[in-house]
């Protein structure tokens, strides 16, 4: 066995244990999961923070939302000020590096540890924490790769206009929409229309995200790395284009 083994770490947003049948789900089953947990691991006893950008932040970091003065927020949703024209890029990452707190030079992340370690890192989906972030926060907690949202309300919908690789903004040729397409809570019929209408949904977020964790793998097969891939999924409101007939 290498002493550096090759790490993928994949976090499911806002999966709770009671959701997996391996943890006693009996409404349906997540036979996927199930193996990896019957042939690996499984941890039991943890603390995970309330919401879903702190999970991950406490993750990263080690410090969960009870250590008082360690944690503070940036505005959600201020990245779909690029596709209203109210702001730009750079406009947005000065403005994130003015307010809230910043990183200090003793600060420790998960993605540092494994560089130093010898590792390649990448991150490749939701933001890595937060609620809104930039390329330079990225590169400070020790992501040499990074692709998808900065914006953490913008992960909400499943259809981004854009996402970012490495600090550059791509577009997504036939999404439209600047709240990335996020469908309704609520179950009505006006709103099951707006979830069928697929105008400005050309591209799902997930299948750019798998195809990205692809070339990432193959990119670096021969050597060791640590990949993260913080998931939009499950967390609501729940949008897949293709469901099997039932």
């Amino acid at each position: 066995m290498t002493n550096n083994p090759n790490v993928i770490l994949i976090f499911a947003d806002d999966l709770g244990r009671g959701t997996l049948s391996c943890y006693g789900q009996q409404h349906f089953e997540t036979p996927n999961i199930d193996r990896l947990a019957n042939e690996g691991m499984r941890f039991n006893h943890a603390y995970g923070c309330a919401f879903c950008a702190p999970s991950r932040a406490s993750m990263l970091t080690g410090i969960h939302d009870c250590h008082q003065g360690r944690w503070t927020y940036t505005k959600a949703g201020i990245y779909k000020s690029i596709s209203t024209g109210e702001m730009n890029p750079n406009e947005i990452s000065e403005l994130i590096h003015t307010t809230g707190l910043q990183a200090s030079p003793n600060d420790v992340f998960l993605a540092q540890i494994a560089e130093q370690a010898g590792y390649a890192t990448g991150q490749i989906g939701k933001l890595e924490w937060g609620f809104a972030t930039t390329a330079k926060r990225i590169y400070r907690h020790g992501w040499q790769y990074h692709y998808g949202y900065y914006d953490h309300q913008r992960c909400h919908g499943f259809y981004p206009p854009f996402l970012f690789d490495n600090g550059e903004l791509t577009h997504i040729q036939g999404n439209t929409h600047a709240d990335c397409g996020k469908h309704p809570n609520s179950e009505s019929a006006e709103n099951i229309e707006i979830r069928r209408n697929r105008q400005g949904k050309a591209v799902y977020s997930q299948d750019i995200f798998n195809d990205k964790i692809v070339e990432f793998l193959r990119d670096h097969k021969d050597k060791p790395f640590f990949l993260y891939h913080p998931s939009q999924l499950p967390h609501g409101p729940i949008s897949i284009p293709d469901i099997h007939p039932m």
